[in-house]
């Protein structure tokens, strides 16, 4: 298990804090934005103004422009990450132009304010690193039949600057790797282990739906309730003690965090077709028997 902070990458989050997204993906967030607002000093640029004209052709290609979200995980710096950014060649012309030119700009340009940011934050945080990254290598070890099954270990990219979920990724190694918000308070530790384990799941379950899968034809949203049931599967197969605790995460991240949901509510929340489940379960028990 690996756990790693990097500044270019958080200061990707950071920027996407401050872009409006219309769909799941979105990491919009006005109390963040405030709380930065507070950091910055005259002369420092007014991140909300510059990102306004980025947003709209954003949200409208962002099926394509989606990957920005990933890349920064495949370099070591800024410099690397810029030219990922302009020589993905699945962008088009009008992508690189009216989009991904000006965003590295803007990348470049609030670096200057963000790298120091960061650094400050990091030594905040370096005392309190050992016992979240403990107490997460314990919580991951409950469910090593998962990492035994795919024989793959745990990378763990923990940001201070992504607002909210995470992101899931793969390709680097022989590694499930996904991104959280580091947990600033002891209480958040497991919100932040779900957040984990459920973007770990994605690797491994998004292939049940045979489809790519996109924001526009509900396939991300059956990915999602996929996930969340293997998970609960898993929980209650494993450490059933959890099962209250993930479904209390559950309703928090859906903005009913003040709403007890009992476990007959929470599967007729997030049902999948017969199908669909009956593959879960057999992954499930597969991954269990070894």
């Amino acid at each position: 298990m690996k756990f790693k902070y990097f500044k270019h990458i958080d200061l990707l989050f950071h920027v996407l804090a401050h872009i409006h997204v219309n769909n799941a993906s979105d990491l919009f967030s006005q109390k963040y934005i405030d709380t930065i607002q507070k950091e910055k000093h005259l002369g420092d640029i007014d991140l909300s103004n510059e990102v306004k004209p980025l947003e709209q052709y954003y949200n409208n290609n962002f099926e394509r422009l989606a990957m920005i979200n990933f890349f920064p995980f495949y370099s070591n710096n800024l410099n690397e990450l810029k030219q990922i950014l302009l020589s993905y060649d699945e962008f088009n012309k009008d992508d690189i132009h009216e989009f991904i030119i000006p965003f590295v700009n803007l990348l470049e340009r609030e670096a200057i304010f963000y790298f120091d940011h960061w650094e400050s934050k990091y030594k905040i945080i370096y005392d309190r690193r050992k016992i979240v990254e403990s107490q997460t290598e314990r919580m991951l070890k409950k469910y090593q039949c998962i990492f035994s099954y795919f024989n793959k270990s745990a990378l763990v990219y923990f940001s201070i600057s992504i607002t909210r979920n995470g992101r899931g990724f793969n390709g680097i190694k022989n590694n499930f790797s996904a991104v959280v918000p580091f947990p600033t308070k002891q209480h958040d530790i497991q919100n932040s282990f779900f957040t984990l384990l459920h973007e770990y799941t994605h690797q491994f379950t998004d292939q049940l739906l045979n489809t790519n899968i996109n924001m526009q034809d509900g396939s991300h949203n059956m990915s999602e309730n996929i996930v969340m049931l293997f998970d609960y599967y898993l929980i209650k197969a494993v450490h059933s003690t959890d099962i209250e605790a993930y479904i209390n995460w559950l309703s928090k991240i859906s903005g009913n965090d003040d709403v007890k949901i009992s476990e007959t509510e929470f599967l007729a929340i997030f049902n999948v077709p017969d199908e669909i489940n009956k593959d879960i379960l057999n992954l499930l028990d597969t991954i269990l028997l070894l």
